[in-house]
């Protein structure tokens, strides 16, 4: 049954790809079954991780990847994204790597699949190669960001500092939730205090108020990081947050691309009349930047909806 599932995804993916002519409803239908019987996967795989399975994960794995990882063709782009934000900034962010091909987005959840792979590869013993997994489930999804604390985690110990700022600039380059944008500043925050700049990484803490905040604790803010801060109290550095962020490839808010991206999905999804996603969109930036004018635009436009009979 599930070859049989499996196979019709690919002849009518590959039919799209040639011919640009295909039974939607037919797609729709096979992705579905696609989608719950890969779910129902997924959560055995990670029962398996959790009891401690860990070479018998690595055997369902494969399975996994090879049934349900979208077919491979050079003029196709199919990431693992499936949020209404996600599906309308990523072709933005994503441009150059998406000009002249097809954009289509896998219809299980790949990254979930590799950053599982990552973790069993952990808890094997096996660290370096499970970085290269956390990568590909990052490559599947940029925005997925417990992949970046791995990868940073594995940096922190191997004294790879030039890989860990690399790492930090990139989830803030896709930080387009609140909660990754704050583990950017995390994260910048342990890269200081580990090139021994502890003023400096206090400052990046207090400056984008990740501790005060209290809706969010990232995960690289660990209880002995707290302890290192607490010590820092009383000293200060003449830097500003916002120089700080700008010396390592960053910036004070959200980077300059998501925000363009977000502004130019809402406009085209105003001029497509779709103002329930725009609303979205204008909302979500709003979250990311703290201005209330573009919450108020979201309402506005939630507004003038009609109502429904």
């Amino acid at each position: 049954m599930q070859k049989r599932i499996q196979q019709n995804f690919e002849t009518a993916l590959a039919t799209m790809i040639q011919n640009h002519d295909i039974d939607y409803d037919m797609l729709r239908a096979t992705m579905k079954n696609v989608q719950k019987e890969a779910s129902a996967q997924l959560e055995e795989i990670y029962r398996l991780t959790q009891t401690g399975k860990s070479e018998k994960a690595l055997r369902r794995i494969h399975r996994f990847v090879k049934k349900f990882a979208p077919p491979e063709h050079p003029d196709w782009v199919c990431p693992s994204i499936h949020s209404e934000i996600e599906l309308e900034v990523y072709p933005i962010l994503m441009q150059e790597r998406l000009q002249g091909k097809h954009f289509f987005p896998a219809p299980v959840p790949m990254s979930v699949v590799y950053h599982l792979w990552g973790l069993t590869l952990v808890s094997l013993g096996k660290i370096a190669d499970a970085q290269k997994r956390f990568r590909q489930s990052q490559e599947w999804n940029p925005f997925a960001r417990l992949n970046y604390f791995y990868m940073d985690r594995y940096c922190e110990e191997n004294s790879d500092e030039e890989g860990w700022l690399q790492n930090i600039r990139q989830e803030y380059q896709f930080a387009i939730y609140p909660q990754n944008l704050a583990e950017a500043y995390a994260e910048l925050g342990c890269y200081l205090m580990h090139q021994g700049k502890p003023a400096e990484a206090a400052a990046v803490i207090a400056g984008a108020g990740v501790l005060t905040d209290g809706t969010f604790k990232p995960a690289a803010l660990d209880e002995d990081f707290r302890k290192a801060l607490a010590a820092q109290q009383g000293t200060g550095t003449d830097k500003s947050f916002a120089e700080i962020c700008r010396e390592y490839g960053i910036d004070e808010g959200p980077d300059a691309g998501v925000t363009a991206a977000f502004k130019e999905a809402a406009a085209k999804a105003e001029a497509e009349a779709r103002p329930w996603t725009a609303a979205a969109l204008y909302r979500q930036l709003g979250r990311l930047t703290g201005d209330p004018a573009l919450t108020a635009r979201a309402e506005a436009i939630e507004k003038e909806i009609p109502e429904q009979d």
